[in-house]
């Protein structure tokens, strides 16, 4: 009997492949693979117990993954694809535990029992060897104290290796161990897990293989380890820790309501104390564990003393901080996290290219749909339809820490990381037209490559607008917004010129806000651009920042600090000259600070009108010519005007984004520059 399993995911980050390649291993069948576009199909033969366990072990540990868009199963006659030995390689990511090595980091009848450097071929993070760890918390040897006293530097023999990778078919297992134990102390003796000091140097002799970590002893370094761990944390309300994103202080209590990320327990403790929809439940558990803005409920604030309107939350999203929750009492519901570079109380080299910043991630659209804003682990590579290239282009990706995604095209598949420094001169993102680039990019990613399209190039920098792209006359633009002022006076003195309202609007400022009117006159605005500009000037109209550039960074924060769901309607209006005319949006925010409105509803009302402005100008234009969808990326495509711009679109019109990683644009760039370099060298020009 054949299975045949339907995934439908638009991405080929590998995580739903290699979960399908271990369970038809383990369960004994005959696994095939076939990929077509955005559908990845696994097809299983075997008896009716070998696709029963199957199924068990699909539900058991296919992870929840934000790319993962359904799946479906049915019975069918014939397999297709290629078997796991011939289908393309898959990349290596840094990702939190997989559920089955959760269940086991978590179970004291596992061999891997709070064991932070377990890992699989799925889920966790590369480690150098060999590896020196340490632990101020922890004795080498209570009976032989060295000369730091309590601390050590290295807990394994000398010069011994760790890695993070061992055979799970090589050494012994629990049950065997404990059969072992029992032999040793006699037949009838019962033996217990101890938990008693470790009167000696663990000696952990870890070998490289496809995916489990094992110790010399069931006595493992890291129980009594987190054990201190949590009773330091619990008795000095703080300690400093390496996780696999860097080095953090973890703080309980009082201290968390001001904490920069939030870790929850579990989902029951993100619903007790923030206000969360579905979608946003379902990307908390996913495995790539993205950190998501909500506002905290009233349980929040009562218990942390806190009054900000917004936190960054997340559920433990690496081995260290899944295995210190959970030996934490269960009273013990949030961590708060501050980055820190004080040597931790548990401390191992993790250079930075290893490290994995958390994801921020923004859900408010209308189907829930998580849009991916930020952070490395943003960058899973996406699904690459095959294109006709003359010689097929290597680079697929850029990222900060990790370097360059390699491209096969064969498979369509990125299937390793090059070094930033192996990457040839012509490869950079960076070209001459950065906005045509990243939206080339997308285009090519999502396969629409024919297809009409209005396309948002939302970036901080030159280039930033709305093109419309065909694929025999290429981008277009539709508006671009080029203006620049020198001074506040010039802008009350510009405002004054539209009309007897605008002189009167300005009067009244000045006679009823004289001390903020004569604190504007003498900021510096100085510059040129479009909308990111012109945030930055509202921002210091908004009293958020001394000049623009800081108007504009904490114009957007203060809007992720607004819990309601509306903001006042800011008149964004078109101009032939300017694309946009400034003049409307500032003497509107005006009228509402005279009004009495608060500065962060106004903020809000700034982005959120932007993106309704960004939708209207879909709405008119497909009027006239037959659009096939809109496109959105670049730096500014974050937080509440992604939201909320995909929100609207989403709901009569396709949008496609540069899925799977980060809407600002670095990987779609890289991605894009090469099918413009491979284009003009085939043209000749």
């Amino acid at each position: 009997m054949i299975l045949k399993f339907q995934f439908f995911l638009p991405s080929s980050q590998g995580i739903v492949e290699k979960v399908a390649i271990r369970i038809g291993e383990e369960s004994g069948c005959k696994t095939t693979l076939h990929r077509e576009g955005e559908i990845l199909e696994v097809y299983y033969k075997g008896e009716g117990e070998e696709l029963e366990k199957v199924a068990r072990l699909i539900g058991e540990e296919m992870p929840v993954t934000l790319f993962l868009k359904g799946a479906e199963v049915e019975k069918v006659e014939e397999m297709k694809g290629v078997s796991p030995a011939n289908y393309p390689p898959l990349p290596r990511l840094n990702l939190p535990p997989c559920p089955r090595c959760h269940r086991e980091m978590t179970d004291p009848n596992s061999p891997h029992y709070r064991n932070f450097f377990h890992h699989c071929n799925i889920c966790g993070y590369p480690l150098p060897t060999p590896l020196q760890w340490s632990s101020t918390l922890l004795p080498l040897n209570p009976s032989t104290p060295t000369d730091k006293g309590e601390n050590f530097a290295t807990p394994l023999e000398e010069n011994s290796t760790i890695s993070p990778f061992q055979s799970q078919s090589g050494g012994s297992t629990w049950e065997e161990k404990k059969k072992e134990k029992k032999k040793e102390k006699g037949e009838g003796e019962k033996w217990e897990k101890s938990t008693s000091k470790i009167t000696h140097s663990p000696n952990l002799n870890l070998k490289e293989g496809d995916g489990q970590t094992q110790f010399s002893s069931p006595n493992s370094p890291f129980v009594e380890l987190f054990e201190k761990l949590g009773v330091h944390l619990l008795e000095e309300k703080e300690i400093q820790i390496t996780t696999m994103n860097g080095k953090f202080r973890v703080v309980i209590d009082e201290k968390v309501g001001e904490a920069p990320i939030i870790v929850a327990r579990d989902l029951g403790a993100v619903e007790r104390y923030f206000l969360v929809e579905r979608a946003e439940i379902t990307g908390l558990g996913a495995i790539e564990k993205p950190a998501f803005h909500l506002p905290p409920t009233l349980n929040f604030r009562k218990e942390f003393g806190s009054s900000r309107g917004s936190c960054l939350v997340k559920l433990p999203d690496c081995g260290v901080l899944t295995i210190l929750m959970a030996t934490l009492p269960d009273e013990v519901q949030l961590l708060g996290l501050y980055p820190t570079d004080v040597t931790p109380h548990l401390n191992f080299p993790l250079p930075e290219k290893l490290q994995t910043p958390p994801v921020a991630v923004g859900s408010n659209s209308r189907r829930g749909e998580p849009l991916v804003e930020k952070g490395e682990r943003g960058f899973i590579p996406v699904y690459l339809p095959s294109p006709d290239w003359k010689t097929p282009p290597q680079i697929a990706g850029v990222c900060n820490n990790l370097g360059a995604y390699f491209a096969q095209i064969d498979g369509h598949h990125l299937v390793k990381i090059l070094p930033r420094e192996q990457l040839p001169p012509h490869l950079s993102p960076k070209e001459a037209y950065p906005h045509f680039a990243i939206l080339t990019g997308v285009i090519e990613a999502n396969g629409v490559e024919n297809r009409q399209l209005l396309c948002y190039a939302l970036l901080k920098g030159e280039g930033s607008g709305v093109y419309l792209y065909s694929p025999h006359h290429g981008f277009s633009p539709y508006l671009t917004c080029r203006f620049k002022f020198s001074s506040f006076g010039e802008i009350f003195s510009q405002i004054e010129k539209m009309g007897e309202t605008g002189e009167k609007l300005i009067s009244n400022f000045r006679k009823k806000m004289p001390e903020l009117v004569e604190s504007l006159l003498q900021r510096e605005i100085a510059g040129e651009g479009g909308i990111y500009y012109l945030w930055g000037v509202m921002g210091v109209l908004l009293e958020m920042g001394e000049n623009w550039r800081e108007g504009v960074k904490n114009l957007l924060h203060r809007v992720r600090e607004v819990i309601g769901k509306k903001g006042p309607r800011i008149d964004y209006r078109g101009s032939k000259t300017s694309g946009i005319d400034p003049l409307w949006v500032i003497r509107t925010a005006i009228s509402f600070r005279l009004a009495g409105v608060a500065p962060e509803m106004i903020a809000y009302g700034v982005v959120e009108s932007f993106a309704e402005y960004l939708n209207n100008l879909y709405l008119a234009l497909e009027r006239e010519i037959d659009l096939g969808g809109a496109v959105i990326a670049g730096e500014m495509a974050q937080g509440l005007l992604l939201s909320k711009l995909y929100t609207y679109l989403e709901r009569n019109f396709p949008v496609y984004l540069p899925w799977g990683t980060p809407t600002d644009g670095e990987a779609m760039g890289a991605l894009g520059s090469l099918l413009i370099a491979s284009k003009v060298e085939e043209s000749g020009s």
